[in-house]
């Protein structure tokens, strides 16, 4: 029976649960609205003796601003909300969607590491295929890994399909300093390593720092 989650047709897709993933980015998203909130007056106060209204009065500038930093941290997090679509894998046709664009799993070609928390521990790896957009799953949050063994799995067998190549520089053609050249990228082995074990705090991890 065909079903729909988010604009992802289910039949023969493993679609992976973004709920941690989303309560994450919302926990991001909070720390902006603050700092919106406070740098946008800021810089109206730079610029008022400059071109824009010059000579205004603080108060006027200053709620003013704290709107309008309010307003750009709503869009913000509209435009996550409308742009995310979760990732998805069809072992069968041997496919991912990543925000809604099916490619091959021999066309993954990145994967990086994004580090979700300011204290280390949550972490994502983050899949691209060519030149198109990154799809990020959560691999650990505080609580522990994310994934459940099926889906671990599945994210697995794309990893090992793929074509997951770390960045070389020309005068690094073997790629011997990939890892402290373009930190925070993965190679196909390191990808696998962090996606069977995700480390946590003091463990050692596999990429630059």
């Amino acid at each position: 029976m065909k079903s729909e989650r988010d604009g992802v047709n289910t039949e023969d897709w493993v679609v992976f649960d973004d709920d941690a993933l989303r309560t994450a980015n919302a926990k991001r998203l909070e720390l902006l609205t603050p700092i919106l909130i406070i740098t946008t007056p800021a810089c109206g106060f730079v610029t008022r003796t400059g071109p824009l209204p010059p000579y205004a009065p603080w108060w006027i500038i200053l709620p003013a601003g704290m709107l309008l930093g309010f307003l750009i941290s709503l869009l913000v997090r509209a435009g996550f909300a409308y742009t995310y679509r979760p990732f998805a894998a069809n072992e069968k046709n041997f496919e991912v969607q990543i925000r809604g664009k099916t490619s091959r799993v021999a066309d993954v070609t990145a994967a990086g590491v994004m580090v979700m928390s300011g204290d280390g521990v949550e972490l994502a790896i983050r899949l691209r295929a060519g030149h198109g957009p990154w799809a990020t799953l959560l691999l650990r949050n505080h609580d522990g890994p994310v994934l459940d063994a099926y889906h671990r799995d599945v994210l697995l067998a794309v990893i090992r399909g793929s074509s997951i190549v770390r960045p070389r520089d020309p005068y690094d053609k073997n790629g011997t300093f990939g890892r402290y050249n373009h930190p925070y990228t993965l190679d196909r082995a390191d990808a696998e390593s962090f996606v069977m074990n995700p480390p946590g705090p003091g463990d050692s991890r596999p990429w630059g720092q």
